[in-house]
């Protein structure tokens, strides 16, 4: 960071402490100025409420879809009839 202080020229594109070059104008009509950082207000629900916690939905999902998988698969031969007919009647 020292030797970036001795950094000459482009100053309207060098952060003020360390004189690092980001390579684009910071002149003031660049900046928005009407930008929001104040903290935002607290969630009405929690994340994990929320549905935040990806992993844990899909051990949820998981969990539901096995007997789904074991129940179509002993289905199977009825499912694949009924297509067929469905087939046969045009539906």
């Amino acid at each position: 960071m020292i030797d970036g202080h001795a950094a000459a020229g482009n100053d309207s594109r060098r952060l003020f402490l360390s004189r690092f070059d980001i390579g684009t104008d910071l002149q003031s009509a660049c900046v928005q100025p009407g930008l929001h950082f104040s903290p935002a207000p607290a969630e009405l629900f929690g994340g994990r409420d929320m549905g935040e916690d990806a992993l844990r939905l899909l051990w949820i999902y998981l969990a539901e879809l096995k007997p789904l998988l074991v129940t179509v698969a002993a289905q199977s031969a009825v499912l694949g009839e009924a297509a067929r007919w469905a087939g046969r009647k045009g539906i």
